[in-house]
C-alpha cells in the first residue's frame, strides 16, 4: 500500500459527487466525495470539504467523473485536491483553451475537441473523455446514446462574441 508516510502523497482519482452545504449566505461550502485510485492498493473513498475562504475555492475546476490529481495522507486518512495539478485549475483550463484558440488557421474552426461529461447522463457509466472529446458526434460507448457536447469556449471567443453586436 502506501507504507508508513508522514507526508502527503500524490494519487489520481475522480470526483464521485459534490454537494453544496448550507450556509448563511452564498458562496456556500462544498463537500466532495472522491474515489482515490492508488497504484498499489484498492480504491479509497474520501471526503474533501472546501470553504469559501480556502485558497483554491474559486479556481477549482472539476467535473464529476473526471480523473484528476489529489493528495492523500495515509496516516491521517485525509485527502485534498492537488493544487499543483493543472487539471484542478479553472485558470489553467482557460489558459489552455486560449492557447488552442490562438493557434493559426483556427479562426473559423468548429468541431472537436468538445467538452463532454465524465459520465454518461443516460446509463451513468464512465466515459473516456479523451476519446469522446475528439469524436465528430460524441456518444457513450456503453449505451451508444449521444453525449452532451459543447464547443470549446475560451475567454478570447467570449470577447469576440461580445463585440459582434
Amino acid at each position: 500500500m502506501f507504507g508508513s508516510h508522514k507526508h502527503w502523497v500524490s494519487v489520481t482519482g475522480y470526483v464521485v459527487e459534490m454537494q453544496l452545504l448550507p450556509g448563511r449566505a452564498a458562496p456556500h461550502p462544498k463537500l466532495f466525495v472522491v474515489e482515490l485510485q492508488p497504484a498499489d492498493s484498492a480504491p479509497i473513498r474520501a471526503e474533501i470539504r472546501l470553504n469559501p475562504g480556502d485558497h483554491d475555492y474559486y479556481d477549482l475546476y472539476f467535473c464529476t467523473g473526471d480523473t484528476t490529481g489529489f493528495l492523500y495522507n495515509p496516516d491521517k486518512r485525509e485527502a485534498r485536491f492537488d493544487t499543483s495539478d493543472p487539471r484542478n485549475s479553472m485558470s489553467a483550463h482557460v489558459a489552455a483553451g486560449d492557447a488552442w484558440a490562438s493557434a493559426p488557421d483556427l479562426e473559423d474552426y468548429s468541431g472537436p475537441p468538445w467538452l463532454v461529461p465524465g459520465t454518461c447522463p443516460g446509463c451513468h457509466k464512465r466515459v473516456d473523455q479523451t476519446r469522446a472529446s475528439m469524436d465528430n458526434q460524441p456518444h457513450c460507448p456503453s449505451c451508444l446514446q449521444p453525449l452532451p457536447a459543447y464547443p470549446l469556449v475560451t475567454t478570447k471567443q467570449k470577447h469576440k462574441d461580445k463585440h459582434k453586436h
